[in-house]
């Protein structure tokens, strides 16, 4: 069907136009790739319709002596064209041409993975989460090209899809979580212990048009050897995606062997923040223990920064927000002398440069932002703070360029609001330097951005109000009016965008038409 990504478009079949002729104009369709093929076709067509406008004076149609594997001899001695020989080669064409779609679509689609947590009952799930971080973790050091998406994006995910309490593993739950997070890959889950083995069964999703495709693995270990256990899934997972993978990163776990459970155990009361406080005490109880790897240090930040915006008292909010800093302190400083991609590493500079950012401090906000991308150059996050910092900063050339790796690593609305509003930025100063070209341009370029963002999430407030304001500025009221008016159906309570809006529409009325 036309209707499906990858699939030939419609062709109008016209009454007396033959299958030769409706192959080749479907293949006048394909993509550049698939050209070779479609001149080959093209060139079959070409030879029977020559063929059969080719007649002897008796009628008898006429040959080409000089294609023997195209024609054959009739009964009467004369050669004339094998229609069946011909549709075959055509039919064989366009099946090379679809093959040839295909691995054309399998470049280009970007390779965007979100590994959710595994499924499991009891300590199972403990077991399932910690799989599937290390397996995230070790995917971010070892993937070539694309991204992988962790745990933090997963919590953002299960919150807009309103999975918090869903099982992962079912194609309602994938459906979702590859509707409301960019990711264009999801890796799912279940693991069961069982006469002493860890058995785990394996899911790989993959959008396909309006449709799911699925591939499973099963592999199992022995209970408690988890570095084995890892090394298994990640060897299924490395088989499902077939990506090209540095096989020399896939291996190694998140946090020590002893503190592995105890971790899933995290994880998964991380999820929920009613059990905000379980995950704190467990994430307590691994420092106490002597785990002192990134990923326990970032989370035990996290949980420390998080119980901090729900405590009303200023000095036990203080306290708090002194031992999320010094946690994220203590696994930023091992990006010094280590090698390869640091995951938590930049996720905790992440942080430190987040809590910069909060208090005002831009200049050490930056700093934080750039070592976090050194130690991770696909974290989106921390492209896309670097890009609003350095606009804070004035530096809107470089916050372009930040901007622009973020939203390549992760397309979403909230960076394109972002990234039109440093156009905006630019066109305050077109104005400041009466310079009217440059002004043109930069509105132009923010409304690109802006109508980006509402393809992304058509319920974004902010794309809504920022679209309307710069369809405004433009001349373009009438425009403008539907996204005003989306933005006040959205909740928008600023006073002059609905100032605004009263008064368009007081001169265009109900019906968009001026008064």
């Amino acid at each position: 069907g036309g209707e499906k990504r990858g699939a030939l478009p419609r062709t109008p079949v016209r009454r007396g136009v033959s299958p030769l002729q409706k192959g080749g104009a479907a293949m006048a369709a394909q993509p550049v790739s698939a050209v070779p093929h479609a001149r080959r076709a093209y060139s079959l067509v070409g030879q029977g319709a020559a063929a059969r406008g080719r007649r002897h004076r008796d009628g008898r149609r006429l040959g080409r002596p000089d294609d023997p594997e195209k024609f054959v001899s009739g009964a009467d001695g004369n050669r004339r064209i094998d229609m069946r020989r011909c549709a075959l080669l055509v039919t064989a064409a366009l099946a090379a041409a679809l093959a040839a779609q295909e691995a054309a679509k399998q470049e280009v689609e970007p390779k965007r993975l979100l590994v959710a947590a595994l499924d499991g009952d009891g300590k199972d799930a403990w077991t399932g989460y910690a799989v599937s971080d290390t397996l995230a973790w070790r995917l971010k050091r070892a993937l070539k090209e694309g991204v992988v998406y962790d745990y933090e994006v997963l919590l953002v995910g299960l919150q807009r899809g309103l999975l918090r309490y869903a099982e992962l593993n079912k194609e309602t739950s994938a459906r979702k979580l590859l509707e409301v997070t960019p990711a264009a890959y999801l890796l799912t889950g279940r693991v069961k212990s069982d006469d002493g083995k860890v058995k785990v069964d394996l899911a790989l999703w993959r959008k396909d048009g309006e449709s799911l495709k699925k591939r499973e693995r099963h592999v199992e270990a022995e209970s408690g050897d988890w570095e084995k256990a890892a090394d298994a899934v990640s060897a299924a997972a490395a088989d499902l995606l077939g990506w090209k993978l540095d096989r020399s990163a896939l291996k190694g776990l998140t946090v020590s062997a002893a503190a592995f459970v105890d971790y899933g155990r995290m994880l998964r009361a991380k999820r929920d923040p009613e059990t905000y406080a379980e995950a704190g005490e467990t994430a307590a109880k691994l420092i106490r223990s002597g785990e002192r790897g990134a990923a326990a240090l970032y989370h035990a930040g996290w949980l420390y920064a998080t119980r901090a915006g729900s405590v009303g008292d200023v000095e036990a909010r203080i306290k708090l927000m002194d031992a999320a800093k010094k946690a994220f302190g203590a696994a930023g400083r091992k990006l010094a002398g280590t090698a390869g991609v640091q995951p938590y590493v930049a996720r905790a500079l992440n942080s430190l440069g987040l809590m910069h950012y909060a208090e005002e401090e831009p200049g050490d906000a930056e700093r934080y932002f750039t070592l976090a991308v050194r130690a991770d150059p696909r974290l989106a996050e921390a492209h896309h703070n670097l890009a609003n910092v350095r606009r804070q900063l004035g530096k809107l050339d470089k916050a372009l360029q930040a901007g622009a790796v973020a939203y390549r690593l992760m397309p979403e609305a909230g960076i394109c609001i972002d990234m039109g509003a440093v156009f905006m930025d630019m066109m305050d100063r077109a104005v400041e330097a009466k310079d009217e070209a440059r002004k043109k341009e930069s509105l132009m370029k923010a409304e690109t951005w802006f109508r980006r963002a509402v393809s992304h999430d058509e319920d974004s407030l902010g794309a809504h109000q920022w679209l309307a304001l710069v369809l405004d500025i433009q001349g373009r009221p009438k425009e403008a009016l539907p996204h005003y008016r989306r933005y006040k159906q959205l909740g928008g309570a600023d006073d002059t965008t609905l100032d605004r809006l009263d008064e368009l529409e007081e001169k265009f009325g109900s019906d968009g038409e001026k008064k």
